[in-house]
């Protein structure tokens, strides 16, 4: 049975010029092209809407609820969370691969109206951040009588 191959007309996965060009005099160290370094890590979010509050989901696998920080500011959600590195118990050796992000995210979202701080609700559980932001009272329209 013949085997199956991405068609790929630019070789990028095949080709890799910098590991072609470095790879035999630093073959310990691998180097990465440049726009994969320049990619830094974001949290990815969905967020749902209805009458009274926003319900916000965010990714944020690997890190402990001790070290996600999430502040809100009128329609503005911030969460910061610190992925930190944590060695395999009982493991030794040499790492072959590791594309665990390490270090501080963050992620600002403007929501579309202002939010109660004082009855927002978080929750983390299984690498899932779940925040319940209900909507600010909008104010009454006021009716200017003309004199």
């Amino acid at each position: 049975m013949a085997n199956l191959t991405r068609f790929d007309p630019l070789h990028l996965t095949r080709f890799d010029p910098f590991q072609e060009m470095f790879g035999n005099m630093l073959p310990s160290v691998p180097i990465r092209p440049m726009w994969e370094r320049m990619a830094e890590p974001q949290i990815p979010v969905s967020i749902m809407e209805n009458d009274k509050e926003f319900q916000l989901t965010a990714e944020i696998p690997g890190a402990h609820k001790e070290d996600i920080d999430v502040h809100i500011y009128e329609n503005q959600v911030t969460i910061n969370a610190d992925m930190k590195e944590e060695k395999e118990a009982g493991m030794e050796g040499k790492m072959l691969c590791n594309e665990r992000c390490t270090g501080k995210v963050s992620r600002s979202i403007r929501l579309p109206q202002d939010i109660d701080d004082q009855g927002a609700q978080a929750k983390y559980s299984d690498g899932v951040l779940q925040l319940t932001l209900p909507k600010k009272a909008s104010g009454m329209a006021k009716h200017l009588s003309i004199h």
